[in-house]
């Protein structure tokens, strides 16, 4: 368990110390607002079934751009900088890789969807 969290803290870290986390979590937040507040003005409905809607302009549809695109970047990252054979020939298993690098991932999304709480408070 030790293990994945260290993963996991380093991966926050990687995230957070570069733009790439700001911008991303940024971008979803002013898409999935403009989505939802036009919405919001246009049918005049003070509700969040248009936040959760299966429409492919709904705010919810971006996880499904934004999902892929923050773990990609995971495992690509670490070939791009050469630290894949560092962290191949650690003693830990790779279960415990691929674990701490999707609770980075989940965390990092798991704040994007926490700001959006805004929106359920403004209702």
């Amino acid at each position: 368990m030790y293990n994945i969290l260290t993963i996991t803290r380093k991966e926050l870290r990687a995230y957070f110390d570069s733009p790439i986390a700001y911008i991303v979590v940024v971008a979803f937040l002013l898409v999935a607002g403009w989505m939802y507040f036009s919405s919001l003005f246009l049918m005049g409905r003070a509700d969040l079934r248009t936040f959760f809607a299966p429409s492919p302009f709904s705010p919810s549809m971006l996880l499904v751009i934004l999902a892929p695109a923050v773990t990609m970047r995971l495992i690509a990252e670490e070939r791009r900088s050469g630290t894949i054979e560092l962290l191949t020939t650690m003693p830990i298993r790779d279960s415990e890789v691929i674990l701490g690098k999707f609770l980075a991932a989940f965390l990092l999304l798991l704040s994007a969807l926490a700001l959006t709480l805004v929106y359920a408070v403004s209702v």
